[in-house]
C-alpha cells in the first residue's frame, strides 16, 4: 500500500463505490500507515462490503484473485507487475493504468470487437480511474461480455516460452537487417 502503486488514486474515489454497495472491496498487503489505517477506517464503516487483511499472505491473496470479479492496479509507474496476470488467469479482469508493465500486458476490452482482457486509463487522476471501473461495471452487468473479456484474460499466454520466441524473432530480424 503505496502511493506508487495509487492507493491515493483508490481512495478518493473507493467510498463513490461502497456507500449505494456498487462494489465489494477485498484488500490484501501492508504498506504505508495511512493507507493501512484508511482501509480499516473502511472495513469498519461497511462491513459488508470489505475484507481488508493488513499483512502479506501469498496463499490468501490467490484466493482472492479468484474470487475477485476485477482486480485494480491503478499504479503511478509499474516497472512489470505481476498481480495483473495472476488475476487473468484466475478470469479476474484488471482495472489498470497504462504503464509500464502493465500497458504492456493489459489491452482495453472493446465491447462491440470482443477484444481485449481488461480495463485501461493513462492518466494519473482519480476521474479517469473512476471511468476505467464503470466501464468494468458496464461489461460486468452483461453476462455475455463478461464471459468473454474473462475467456480473453484467461487465454492470454504470459509463459517464458513465448518471450523466448519474441526474443528470437528479434534476434533474426537484427541478423538479416546486418546482412
Amino acid at each position: 500500500m503505496t502511493e506508487q502503486k495509487g492507493f491515493d488514486l483508490l481512495i478518493r474515489i473507493l467510498e463513490n463505490f461502497l456507500w449505494n454497495n456498487k462494489i465489494k472491496i477485498a484488500i490484501v498487503g501492508s504498506g504505508e500507515p495511512n493507507y493501512q489505517n484508511y482501509f480499516n477506517y473502511i472495513k469498519a464503516k461497511y462491513p459488508f462490503a470489505s475484507i481488508v487483511y493488513i499483512g502479506y499472505n501469498e496463499p490468501l491473496s490467490h484466493k482472492v484473485y479468484a474470487a475477485s470479479d476485477f482486480l485494480l492496479v491503478p499504479s503511478r509507474f509499474e516497472p512489470c507487475g505481476l498481480t495483473q496476470m495472476y488475476a487473468m488467469k484466475y478470469g479476474s479482469l484488471p482495472v489498470v493504468r497504462a504503464t509500464g508493465g502493465l500497458a504492456d500486458t493489459v489491452k482495453e476490452f472493446i465491447p462491440h470487437t470482443q477484444q481485449g482482457n481488461g480495463f485501461v486509463f493513462w492518466n494519473y487522476n482519480a476521474h479517469d480511474f473512476e471511468f476505467a471501473i464503470n466501464r468494468a461495471l458496464t461489461v460486468y452487468n452483461d453476462s455475455k461480455m463478461l464471459k468473454k473479456a474473462r475467456l480473453n484474460a484467461m487465454n492470454e499466454d504470459f509463459s517464458s516460452s513465448k518471450s523466448a520466441l519474441k526474443y528470437i524473432e528479434c534476434f533474426n530480424w537484427s541478423l538479416e537487417k546486418i546482412k
